[in-house]
């Protein structure tokens, strides 16, 4: 056998290990590519599109929720008597002063100024059916700002029983120049976090409002009979 011959034919082993190989992929099973995890990306995508779209509604919602959301106003005057939630309640009065006098019962008493001035609401209230507390007691005046009680002076948190008018005066700042009519807004404190009760609106005309020059001393809560 010459060279040349030989370089033409396949080495028995070449041809054995080609033959293996074909056998083998003769032989193997065809496997799909797995659609798991496709499907898993999309249900992803999916879900983030949905809680984007959730979001988007709930802030929209709540840019369109009026200011008084969940709040039932019970409108009266000076001297009515509303029931609020539980509570009845009645302003008395509406003071404008410059100054405040805190009066002490250990000491001195302590004289308060503003840049702006003090509103004195002399107000009245007690449970209709059980103990009540109010949780907020607010100006608003007629341009439609609100001001907040200020808790470091005049009455404290004192909680009224049934039959027992509680009498005393909250102070609430207000900026320079508001003179005009307005509303005490009383709420009581709802027992369940976050839900309101009824609010009482007081409408107060502006010539109900009282202008002292000289300051004032405030009174501390007095209670007081019902036939009183």
């Amino acid at each position: 056998m010459t060279d040349a011959s030989l370089a033409g034919t396949p080495s028995p082993t070449a041809a054995a290990a080609d033959a293996a190989d074909a056998a083998a992929a003769a032989e193997a099973p065809d496997v799909d590519v797995p659609e798991a995890p496709r499907r898993a990306g999309l249900a992803t995508r999916l879900t983030v599109v949905l809680l984007l779209l959730l979001t988007t509604g709930l802030g929209w919602l709540l840019d369109q929720r009026p200011a008084d959301h969940g709040t039932r106003p019970v409108h009266g005057g000076i001297g009515d008597v509303l029931e609020v939630g539980g509570v009845l309640v009645a302003v008395d009065s509406v003071r404008q002063v410059d100054a405040v006098v805190e009066p002490s019962r250990w000491g001195d008493p302590t004289t308060y100024d503003t840049a702006g001035s003090w509103l004195v609401v002399r107000l009245a209230y007690q449970g209709a059916t059980g103990p009540a507390r109010f949780g907020t007691i607010q100006w608003r005046d007629d341009q439609g700002r609100t001001f907040a009680v200020d808790t470091r002076i005049g009455a404290g948190d004192d909680e009224a029983q049934p039959g027992q008018w509680l009498v005393s005066d909250v102070v609430i700042e207000v900026a320079p120049g508001t003179m005009g009519a307005g509303e005490v807004l009383v709420s009581p404190r709802s027992p369940v976090q976050g839900v309101p009760y009824r609010t009482g609106v007081i409408d107060v005309r502006a010539d109900e409002v009282q202008h002292l020059d000289a300051p004032l001393e405030l009174m501390h809560s007095v209670w007081v009979e019902n036939d009183a």
